[in-house]
């Protein structure tokens, strides 16, 4: 619930700030060129697309994280816990630099 109530909050700051610049641009004190609703509504689709391509983006990695669970069980179930040890690092060690690299990418 706190993820869901935490999401629609900024949710609803975003909407709201973006409503409130493009209501503050026809302000004639600030003397802003004809063409600028033109950058703030590409502006905007930017955010969206790049928004909806990170949910993309993190429902794909859950999925492949799921799957790579269920291998995990399969391949743990059938090896030795000596070597069951080395696989569990190895799999923290990938997940980590997969985390290291989606950070830098976004």
């Amino acid at each position: 619930i706190f993820n869901w109530l935490h999401w629609s909050a900024g949710t609803t700051a975003r909407i709201l700030a973006v409503v409130t610049i493009f209501l503050g641009m026809d302000l004639p004190a600030l003397n802003l060129p004809p063409w600028d609703t033109y950058v703030m509504i590409g502006f905007v689709a930017w955010h969206v697309g790049i928004d909806v391509l990170l949910e993309l983006h993190g429902y794909c990695l859950i999925r492949k994280v799921e799957v790579l669970e269920d291998d995990r069980v399969q391949i743990l179930q059938s090896i030795s816990s000596a070597e069951a040890q080395v696989s569990i690092a190895l799999c923290q060690m990938v997940k980590r630099m997969e985390r290291q690299t989606y950070f830098v990418l976004t």
